[in-house]
C-alpha cells in the first residue's frame, strides 16, 4: 500500500496522495482518450470534448450525492466534509447514472450524435475505472471482507487502512479486538481488472466488425449505442457479484439491499435498451396472409 506518492522533478521532490493522483489521471486521460476517439469516429471533436467535460463534471456529482446519501449518518455529524474533495467518498453508480443523463441531455442539445458518442467513450470509461481503482487500492479504501485465498491482502500495520480494517473486521465479528485483523479480498484490483477485460472486448468486437464491414459488399452495422450499452450490462453484472466481497461500514445508512436491487434495475434498462436499439423485430418476414390483409388495410 502506498498512500502517498514521491516525484522528483528538476530536482524537487513532490508528495501526492495516491488516491488524488489517480482519480485526477483517469478524468484528465479518460476526456482526452474519449475525444480523440470519437474524433477518430468522424465527431467534432471541440464538440465532443465539451460534452465529456460536462459528462465528467456531472459524474463527479451524481458520485458524490449517492455517497453522502448512503453515509448520511456521517455526513450529519460532520458538516465540513460536505464541501471537502475526498477522493475516498465517491459512490460510483451515482456518477454513472447522473454522467449519463446529462451526457445525453447535453449531446442532443448540441445536435451531436449521443449513441456515437456513448460508444466513443467506452475506451475511456474502462481505463477511467481502472485508473480509479487502483487509487483506492493503493490508498486502501473501499477494501473487501476477510478472506483465506492466497492472494488475499494485509495491509501495513497501524497504517490508516489497517486500522479501517480491524474496526470493521471487529465490528462485524469477523475478528477478535486483539487477534489483528485478517487478509481481506482486493476488490479494488477486481474491479480494475473487470473494467480493462470488458473494455478490450467491446472494443474488439467493435474493430473486428469495422473490419468485417470493410471487406464484405453488405453493411450491417451494430446499431449506435450497442457497444456502450453492451459494456455497462457486463461490467453491472461484475458490480453485482463483486458487491458481496466488498466491506460495507457501519457509516452506510441505505438498507442492504439498495445497492443489488440498484443494480437489477441498471441491468433491466440497459438490456431493454440494448433490444430497442437492435429491434430485431424488423428483421421478422411476416406471413403472406398477414402482409396481404395489411396492404389492404392500407390501400382501402
Amino acid at each position: 500500500m502506498h498512500p502517498e506518492l514521491t516525484l522528483s522533478l528538476a530536482g524537487h521532490q513532490f508528495v501526492l496522495s495516491s488516491i488524488a493522483f489517480f482519480y485526477w489521471l483517469a478524468w484528465v486521460v479518460g476526456l482526452l482518450l474519449a475525444a480523440i476517439v470519437a474524433w477518430r469516429r468522424r465527431l467534432p471533436w471541440f464538440w465532443s470534448l465539451f460534452v465529456y467535460a460536462f459528462t465528467i463534471v456531472a459524474g463527479i456529482v451524481g458520485a458524490r450525492l449517492l455517497h453522502v446519501a448512503d453515509n448520511w449518518g456521517y455526513y450529519a455529524l460532520h458538516w465540513g466534509r460536505l464541501k471537502a474533495l475526498d477522493f475516498d467518498s465517491f459512490a460510483l453508480y451515482g456518477g454513472l447514472i447522473l454522467a449519463a443523463v446529462v451526457g445525453a441531455w447535453v449531446a442532443r442539445s448540441f445536435r451531436l450524435r449521443a449513441w456515437r458518442l456513448a460508444d466513443s467513450a467506452v475506451p475511456a470509461l474502462a481505463l477511467g475505472i481502472a485508473l480509479m481503482r487502483v487509487g483506492n487500492f493503493l490508498d486502501g479504501s473501499d477494501f473487501g471482507t476477510a478472506t483465506t485465498v492466497s492472494w488475499g491482502v494485509t495491509y501495513p500495520e497501524w497504517s490508516k487502512a489497517w486500522g479501517d480494517v480491524l474496526s470493521y473486521q471487529v465490528l462485524s465479528g469477523e475478528t477478535g479486538l486483539f487477534d489483528g485483523p485478517k487478509p481481506v479480498h482486493p476488490t479494488q484490483i477486481y474491479e480494475a481488472i473487470a473494467a480493462v477485460v470488458i473494455g478490450l472486448i467491446v472494443a474488439g468486437w467493435l474493430i473486428a466488425r469495422h473490419l468485417r464491414q470493410r471487406r464484405s459488399a453488405v453493411k450491417r452495422e451494430t446499431p449506435e449505442g450497442v457497444p456502450f450499452l453492451a459494456f455497462v450490462a457486463l461490467f453491472t453484472v461484475f458490480r453485482f457479484a463483486n458487491h458481496f466481497l466488498r466491506a460495507h461500514p457501519g457509516t452506510f445508512k441505505l438498507p442492504d439491499w439498495f445497492y443489488p436491487f440498484l443494480y437489477a434495475v441498471v441491468l433491466a434498462v440497459t438490456l431493454l435498451l440494448i433490444v430497442w436499439r437492435i429491434r430485431p423485430w424488423k428483421t421478422l418476414h411476416l406471413p403472406r396472409s398477414l402482409s396481404f390483409s395489411r396492404s389492404r388495410r392500407r390501400s382501402s
